[in-house]
């Protein structure tokens, strides 16, 4: 979904000029929608969508991108992190655009669309608008709700006034995400941490089609207002293998290894008989956990991303660990620390099939390894408080 401008500079296929497009379009000018397959790098892992525009009198084949962000703009890596970066629609050469996908034996499907001509024109002048208009030519990204789809989506919806299918699945965004990951265990897990409550809102129809591949399955059963399909039938400008070759996590993925970190915490348990080296394993663990809890906070409060707002994983991975951690390695607070972390994480157990946010699976070992720490500070070690 994210197109990087890497891949366009290091070809020389983009220039970042602002110069305005003046093209007239002949009457021969076809118009097509391009469905791009996820790739391996995280960048790629949702697809792409774009716009292609072929007009054979002038020699023009032209793709117009509007997942482009520039890495020359001021402060680019501040504001990436902070949701404050502007994308933009480029347009250049569909050879170029397609190096990508053919070197990584991605999928590329192209669907023309079905207009008449004094649409087609109409849409050519959008088109053109966007790219000359700086005000259009750039906008704020949304992972969710304004991306190279949704740009896509909302064009066709807001000139063709399409009528469209109703949902396939009840589902939520998160889910939606999930189906793409799910054969990246510790990406699924970080997605899954670092999204909040609005992840887990149910899509309708259009909110789904943030990923190309829902608005490509979408935009197939689109009618124009006189019953007439909008896109035609889809063919292949690159045939992918539509798989990625990724090698078998075995025991490296999340839930695994959180399982055996809870059966180490288990024994210890019962097999270390120094509280001092107790607490000293446990600070660790404290210390770990509210530095993630601190990040969280950071994704909620010191960022515009709205999909890392409220997020509730910062209950369990509570900010205040971090600081509480210093006060257990000095035997202090013990009660305090262990008997919140005691109370919030078997409330999270017991309502987990029930909780508004979706915590990830792999979570469950961890927070019967809190509740098992929280047991033994609490009752099982002999200690002064």
């Amino acid at each position: 979904m994210l197109k990087n401008l890497v891949f366009l500079l290091i070809l020389g296929a983009v220039s970042l000029n602002t110069q305005s497009q003046n093209v007239t379009f002949s009457p021969q000018t076809k118009v097509s929608i391009l469905t791009c397959a996820p790739g391996a790098a995280l960048y790629a892992s949702f697809g792409h969508t774009s716009i292609r525009v072929v007009d054979p009198v002038k020699g023009i084949d032209w793709v117009y991108n509007y997942g482009i962000f520039n890495f020359n703009t001021p402060n680019f890596y501040v504001k990436f992190a902070r949701g404050m970066l502007k994308y933009m629609v480029l347009y250049y050469p569909t050879d170029k655009f397609l190096y990508e996908y053919r070197g990584g034996k991605r999928e590329v499907i192209e669907q023309q669309l079905n207009l008449t001509p004094a649409e087609k024109t109409r849409f050519l002048e959008i088109l053109k608008d966007n790219y000359n208009d700086e005000n259009k030519r750039y906008y704020m990204y949304d992972f969710f709700y304004n991306n190279c789809a949704t740009q896509i989506r909302d064009i066709l919806k807001r000139e063709f006034n399409p009528t469209y299918p109703t949902p396939k699945k009840d589902s939520t965004f998160r889910d939606m995400l999930d189906v793409y990951i799910a054969d990246q265990p510790w990406l699924d897990l970080g997605i899954d941490l670092i999204l909040g409550l609005p992840a887990d809102k149910k899509t309708d129809v259009l909110s789904q089609m943030f990923l190309p591949y829902y608005l490509y399955y979408n935009m197939s059963e689109w009618k124009k207002p006189n019953g007439e399909p909008l896109l035609g039938k889809p063919t292949h400008l690159v045939k992918g293998i539509n798989t990625i070759d990724r090698p078998d996590p075995g025991f490296n993925q999340p839930l695994y290894m959180f399982w055996a970190l809870f059966g180490i915490a288990l024994a210890s348990t019962f097999l270390i008989k120094s509280n001092r080296l107790k607490r000293v394993l446990d600070g660790f663990f404290l210390l770990i956990t509210g530095f993630i809890g601190i990040f969280l906070l950071l994704m909620w409060f010191g960022t515009d991303h709205d999909a890392t707002q409220r997020n509730l994983n910062s209950l369990w991975a509570n900010p205040l660990y971090f600081y509480l951690a210093f006060a257990v390695w000095r035997n202090r607070r013990i009660k305090f620390t262990f008997g919140m972390m005691l109370m919030v994480t078997s409330l999270l157990l017991a309502s987990w099939s029930f909780f508004p946010q979706k915590f990830h699976y792999s979570l469950i070992p961890i927070f019967l390894l809190m509740i098992v720490r929280s047991i033994d500070h609490l009752f099982l070690s002999k200690r002064l408080h």
